[in-house]
Order: structure tokens, then sequence, then C-alpha cells
């Protein structure tokens, strides 16, 4: 009976450390994250594409190394975004053209999912470092002089930093820049990259 008993207490002792190493080493994050993008430094003369950006996160640690860990990280995501299409026939200044001359505006949003891996460097305890590349596909609701309404496909890079404030919270903010067409499925294809800056949370479970 002793001995069942305390071959239930090691299995039992076993799983522990075995769920503990599990939850150290494959930690998953949940997140929101909330950005601005335009085209800087990519401005074209003749076209504005202006969004404000709210993404959900969720980060799962891949690989512990001795630089770099390792992490999947997924966001779903809508973006709210402006088009203005400009005259570039006119001999005007920018100014003049966005406040004067625009021929094509619309109102649209954008929603999907990117995925990609980060590439997190540890400086402290509470600080690090990371750099991401994602890629995913994004809904257009209307179609505008540079992307027609439907899938595209977005590619992205950012940089950015992280800082612990809580035991299981940490506050991040980023920047980097996206591309985003339809890998010329369809009519127009012009493709449109810009430059995004974003912060928000990330949760520890």
């Amino acid at each position: 009976m002793y001995k069942h008993i305390l071959i239930l207490l090691a299995i039992a002792a076993c799983y522990n450390m075995q769920a503990q190493v599990f939850k150290e080493n494959h930690r998953v994050k949940i997140g929101v994250m909330y950005g601005w993008a335009d085209q800087s430094p990519y401005k074209e003369a003749d076209y504005s594409w202006e969004s404000n950006q709210i993404k959900l996160q969720f980060s799962y640690l891949l690989k512990k190394g001795r630089v770099f860990d390792y992490e999947f990280l997924s966001e779903p995501q809508v973006n709210i975004t402006k088009f203005r299409l400009f005259n570039r026939t006119l001999n005007l200044t920018e100014e003049e053209r966005k406040a004067n001359k625009v021929v094509d505006q619309e109102h649209l949003l954008e929603y999907g999912i990117t995925n990609g891996i980060l590439f997190r460097h540890h400086l402290t305890k509470y600080l690090s470092t990371y750099g991401i590349i994602s890629f995913g596909a994004l809904y257009l609701g209307d179609s505008t002089a540079r992307l027609p309404k439907g899938i595209n496909f977005a590619s992205q890079a950012s940089l950015g930093i992280s800082l612990q404030t809580f035991k299981k919270t940490s506050f991040d903010i980023r920047a980097g820049i996206r591309h985003l067409s339809n890998a010329g499925l369809k009519s127009p294809n012009s493709g449109v990259n810009t430059f995004h800056v974003e912060t928000g949370f990330m949760i520890s479970l």
C-alpha cells in the first residue's frame, strides 16, 4: 500500500517539475497595442495613407538562447485608414495640394492578422529590446487608386523596447515599416509603404 502511495507521490512530483519547466520556458503573453502610421519617410507627392492601428498580441516563447529568446507572435488587428489622392499635374506646394486638390479620398477599414517571429535580447532583468519580422493578410473594406477592395498582403519589420512594470506586466513601445500590396492578384497593385509607431502592454500568463 505504502509502496503505491510513494510511487504516486513520485509521479506527481515529476509532473509538477515538468509543469514548472514548461511554464518557465514556454511563457505565453497576451496584450494590446495601439499605433499610428503614415508614409514617413516614404512620403509621396500624389497621395497620402494614414492609419490608426489597434492590435491584439499573442506571444509564445519558442526557445531561450544565450543572446536572444525566440517568440512566435500573432497580431489580429483593425486599422482605421484615411487615403487621399492629390492632383499631381498642378504645380502646387504640398500644403496647397492637400488643402485644395484632393481628387480621390477614402476612409476604409483594414482588418486581418499577421504572424511572425520576435527576437528578444535582455539588457537587464526588467528591460529588453527586440526585433520583429512578420507577414499576413489584411482585408481592405474599400477600393482606392493604390489598392483594390479585398485581400491584400502585409510584410512588416519592427524594433522595440519592453520594460517590465509589474510582476507579470510589461510596457512596450516599437517602431517599424510595412509594405502592403496584393501580390499582383488584382489591379491596381501600386502598393503602399508606411512607417508606424506603436505602444501598449503585455501580460504573462
